[in-house]
C-alpha cells in the first residue's frame, strides 16, 4: 500500500515530476548559475541563483483511491552590476496543491488530478492579483511492467493570460540499470545505475512562469522562460544514496534560451528593472538533497 501511495504523490513537484521512477517526499536544492551579460545591455551583467524546497503528503482512502497534497517554495535572486550601479533583487514563488488518483476498471489505466493555487511575486507587498491559479490532468497506459505512457493538459492562469500546455510523457525501464523518464515539453531524464548507491545521467528542464513585481507603477510581471521555446536547461547529474532514503545530489549544466523579460500592465515589453531582462545563456551547478523513496527496485 505504501508503495502504491508514494508513487504518485511526486506529481506535485511541477510538471517535471510526472513521469519518474521515484518520489521526492522532502526536498531541497540550490542553483547557481555563472555571471553573464544581458543580451541587449553587454556592458551590465548579473549572476543568478535558486533556492527551492519542497515537501508532499499522499492519503490513500479505504477504497483504494488517493489524495495528494504539498508544498513548494521558490526563491530567484539577481545580482545585478553595471557601470553605473549595483544592487539585488528577488523572485518568490509559494505554491499549493491538492490532486486525487484514481484506478480504473481497466487495470492498464490510472488518471489523476490536480488542482494549484500559488502566489508568484517578488513579496514587496501581497495583493489579490499575486495569486494564480491553475491544474492538470494526467493519465497513464501501462503496456507492460516496464513500459508506461502518460498523456494529459497542464493549464496556469499565468499573469500574461491563460497558458495551456500539452502532457507527453515515458517512464521506461530499460533493463536493471538504465531508466528513462520524462513528461514532456517540461522535462526529459536518462538514468543509469552505476552502483547500488549511485546513479548518473542527463536531465531536461524547461520553465514557463510569470512573477508580479510592484517596484515599478502599474501591474508589472516577469516572464520567465519565452512563451514558445522557453527557458530551458540540459544537465548532467550525479546522485548518492548514502542511507536507503536519503539522497544527495549535484549537477552540472548550460542554459539554452535563457530568458526573464518585464512586461507592463497592457502587456508591453519593459525595461523599467534592468535586471529582469534577457540574459546571454549560462553555465549552472546545483546540490541538494531529498527524502527520496524508490519504487523501481527494492534496495539502493
Amino acid at each position: 500500500m505504501i508503495k502504491t501511495v508514494l508513487c504518485l504523490s511526486f506529481l506535485f513537484f511541477g510538471i517535471a515530476g510526472f513521469s519518474q521512477p521515484y518520489i521526492d517526499i522532502a526536498d531541497v536544492q540550490y542553483q547557481l548559475f555563472t555571471r553573464a551579460a544581458y543580451k541587449d545591455a553587454p556592458s551590465s551583467n548579473a549572476a543568478t541563483s535558486l533556492f527551492k524546497a519542497g515537501v508532499t503528503f499522499p492519503f490513500q482512502m479505504k477504497n483504494g483511491n488517493v489524495i495528494l497534497g504539498g508544498f513548494e517554495h521558490l526563491h530567484h535572486h539577481f545580482d545585478y552590476d553595471s557601470v553605473t550601479h549595483s544592487y539585488g533583487n528577488d523572485l518568490y514563488s509559494n505554491e499549493m496543491h491538492i490532486g486525487f488518483k484514481h484506478d480504473m476498471k481497466d487495470p492498464a489505466w490510472n488518471y489523476v488530478v490536480m488542482g494549484i493555487a500559488k502566489i508568484n511575486a517578488d513579496l514587496v507587498s501581497v495583493r489579490g492579483t499575486d495569486w494564480q491559479a491553475g491544474g492538470a490532468v494526467l493519465f497513464t497506459w501501462k503496456k507492460r511492467e516496464a513500459l508506461k505512457w502518460k498523456f494529459g493538459l497542464y493549464y496556469n492562469r499565468e499573469f500574461f493570460g491563460n497558458y495551456f500546455m500539452a502532457l507527453l510523457g515515458i517512464e521506461w525501464k530499460v533493463n536493471k540499470r538504465l531508466n528513462i523518464f520524462g513528461t514532456l515539453p517540461a522535462a526529459m531524464n536518462i538514468e543509469y545505475r552505476l552502483h547500488p548507491k549511485w546513479t548518473a545521467g542527463l536531465a531536461y528542464r524547461s520553465v514557463n512562469s510569470s512573477y508580479r513585481t510592484k517596484d515599478n507603477p502599474g501591474d508589472m510581471y516577469v516572464l520567465e522562460g519565452h512563451k514558445i521555446w522557453a527557458d530551458n536547461q540540459i544537465s548532467a547529474v550525479i546522485n548518492y544514496y548514502p542511507f536507503k532514503n536519503l539522497t544527495a545530489y549535484i549537477g552540472v549544466g548550460q542554459t539554452v534560451f535563457r530568458y526573464f523579460q518585464t512586461y507592463n500592465s497592457i502587456h508591453i515589453k519593459t525595461s523599467a528593472d534592468p535586471s529582469l531582462l534577457p540574459f546571454k545563456n549560462q553555465q549552472f551547478v546545483y546540490f541538494g538533497l531529498a527524502f527520496r523513496v524508490r519504487f523501481d527496485q527494492e534496495k539502493n
